[in-house]
């Protein structure tokens, strides 16, 4: 882990949030969410904060207007998942599958991804700062057009990864597969 790199910060005990569905300009706030998720498969306006998802699949849905800001995301299965435009602020990922996650427009400040499958990942036109990749296969991730300042990629698999027109600064590879 780096040092620059702010964790989530969260409720010593968020309350459990039971039965939980998405649904336009969805708010949740100081949560614990495990398991499956209901509501529509297209959502417009949803706000997550101070809170923890567990073991929670949303693959295929799409999200416009997710605002997410110290949330630790844990074990989740977001597959296919359509985010254009997402803001993360203090999220960290740990041992998600998130294959042809398509987040183009994000913007990512201090965000942690461990041990991710990111394969076939959009993230064309985003901007990142001080973020961490450790352990995350980002092979055919596409950061076309990308600003990334301050993000380290540790041990990641870039095989495929496209980087074209992206702009980079204080980046850091370390044992990562080019």
């Amino acid at each position: 882990m780096i040092a620059g790199v702010e964790g989530p910060r969260l409720l010593p005990a968020p309350a459990p949030l039971h039965s939980p569905d998405l649904s336009d300009e969805t708010e949740w706030a100081g949560v614990e969410i495990t398991g499956d998720i209901g509501g529509e498969p297209e959502v417009d306006a949803v706000d997550v904060t101070a809170s923890r998802l567990a073991a929670v699949r949303l693959a295929g849905r799409r999200i416009d207007g997710l605002r997410v800001s110290d949330v630790l995301v844990e074990d989740c299965d977001l597959s296919g998942v359509n985010m254009p435009a997402a803001h993360l602020r203090r999220v960290e990922f740990r041992r998600c599958r998130m294959s042809g996650l398509s987040a183009p427009n994000l913007r990512a400040t201090h965000v942690r991804f461990t041990d991710c499958r990111l394969d076939d990942a959009s993230f064309r036109m985003s901007v990142w700062q001080t973020c961490e990749l450790s352990e995350v296969n980002l092979e055919k991730a596409d950061f076309h057009g990308a600003k990334l300042a301050g993000v380290h990629l540790l041990g990641c698999d870039l095989t495929g990864a496209d980087f074209s027109k992206a702009t980079t600064s204080a980046v850091a590879l370390h044992g990562s597969t080019l």
